[in-house]
């Protein structure tokens, strides 16, 4: 089976999230445009990335599912046939010191089957610029996403450096691993991340 998959580079505004909202729209209609069956942009692509303590002020994270349910909205009116990937927080059913924990999600909106499903981001880097233990609580280990009769393993950036995500999507049936990455730039870093594909590809035959 051949799928057309587009990767969307992106350059969100940390907080714009109506402004993140269209590019968006704009990538995935460009991508529909040039015949994209699934269309992927980067993690936490709906809010900016990194966030930092935005993910402790509860306004933000409302306002944020608020926009998720809007934009998936808009997609669905669209009409198009093609599934589309963006990242974003969203609340966790757990509370630490009087706040409330988010998780580092990525929302996989299916049009044609008027589906959508959400994972979380298991790995969490906590080393040079990233603190995400202490912004985002550790997700499970994700179901695959059914779409068209295979199975979707979808990952978000530091889950594709280790096995372990990948070797679970593996277990469950997965027939392709998708990887969005909001890492920032660093000199060898696209290298970096063939690697780790690479090693993911070999570890899982996927």
């Amino acid at each position: 089976m051949n799928i057309k998959i587009a990767l969307c580079s992106l350059n969100p505004t940390v907080g714009d999230i109506e402004g993140n909202s269209e590019l968006i729209i704009e990538a995935y209609q460009q991508a529909v445009a040039e015949g994209a069956e699934i269309v992927l942009t980067p993690e936490m692509s709906l809010t900016g990335y990194p966030l930092e303590d935005l993910t402790l002020k509860p306004a933000f994270i409302t306002a944020v599912m608020d926009a998720k349910q809007r934009l998936c909205d808009r997609i669905a009116a669209l009409g198009h046939k093609a599934a589309i990937v963006f990242g974003h927080p969203s609340p966790a059913p757990v509370s630490e010191r009087n706040r409330d924990l988010v998780y580092n999600s990525a929302t996989f909106v299916d049009p044609e089957a008027h589906a959508v499903h959400t994972i979380h981001k298991h790995e969490l880097p906590n080393y040079g610029v990233f603190d995400e233990k202490r912004n985002y609580l550790e997700g499970p280990l994700s179901p695959v996403i059914p779409w068209r009769g295979i199975q979707l393993g979808l990952m978000i950036c530091e889950d594709g450096w280790f096995p372990d995500v990948a070797a679970h999507l593996a277990v469950q049936g997965a027939d392709i691993l998708l990887w969005i990455n909001g890492s920032p730039f660093a000199m060898g870093k696209n290298l970096q991340r063939l690697q780790h594909a690479a090693n993911r590809m070999n570890d899982t035959g996927l």
